[in-house]
């Protein structure tokens, strides 16, 4: 029972696995757990697909306009994406 509660995970632990896999490579235990979590939940695994889209679509966009932000302003994007949290 122990290692079925620590394979599955509910859908805030995938949304944050979902976000933490673009800024960096998930561990193999997450990847799984994330996997099985997308086999029983389409919710999750729309919206990591969709969130995934997105970041490289602006990726794209910021490659190809030539836009580059300083870390300033970053930060400060940053500060404001969290005040939404």
């Amino acid at each position: 029972m122990k290692i079925l509660k620590s394979i599955l995970i509910n859908c805030q632990k995938s949304t944050l696995l979902s976000t933490k896999a673009m800024e960096e490579p998930l561990r193999i235990s997450e990847k799984l757990q994330q996997q099985i979590h997308f086999l029983l939940c389409k919710p999750c695994k729309y919206f990591s697909d969709q969130v995934h889209m997105i970041h490289d679509r602006l990726k794209s966009l910021q490659r190809h306009s030539g836009v580059n932000f300083s870390s300033e302003k970053k930060q400060d994007l940053q500060e404001k994406i969290n005040t939404f949290q």
